[in-house]
């Protein structure tokens, strides 16, 4: 009983809203799912994404009995998609995101619900204490 009027002192809740409002805040797995939102979200940047055209220079010398010869190349390469291949990399990229934000969400709910279901059992425990003493 001395425990319980102890822990019960030191809640400083004043009502369960707030208490239901920090296990948003600060439940592992709501903050895991939080922080790797922003990085699934850019999937859809990354596939619109088209690569970028790349140039190659070379300059060669090479002594020969005739003298020094020079010889510079030049070279420009870029890669073109055909057959819808972005337009499917971007469609494959939204499903994924869609995926996983509907599975995040999915797991923050049963975090909240089994944190709620906890503390409602640990206040049905508390309530029991004084019975059984």
């Amino acid at each position: 009983s001395s425990a319980y009027t102890n822990a019960a002192n030191k809640c400083s809740f004043k009502n369960s809203n707030e208490l239901f409002e920090l296990i948003k805040k600060n439940h592992p797995t709501i903050s895991k799912n939080n922080s790797n939102k922003k990085t699934i979200e850019l999937s859809t940047e990354v596939a619109s994404q088209r690569p970028n055209p790349e140039l190659d220079s070379e300059i060669t010398t090479v002594d020969t009995a005739e003298g020094k010869i020079f010889t510079t190349s030049v070279s420009l390469k870029h890669v073109f998609e055909l057959g819808g291949k972005r337009d499917s990399r971007i469609a494959l990229a939204n499903s994924f995101v869609k995926t996983n934000l509907q599975s995040a969400r999915y797991e923050n709910e049963s975090a909240i619900i089994d944190s709620v279901l906890k503390i409602q059992r640990l206040s049905q425990i508390y309530k029991l204490i004084p019975i059984y003493k």
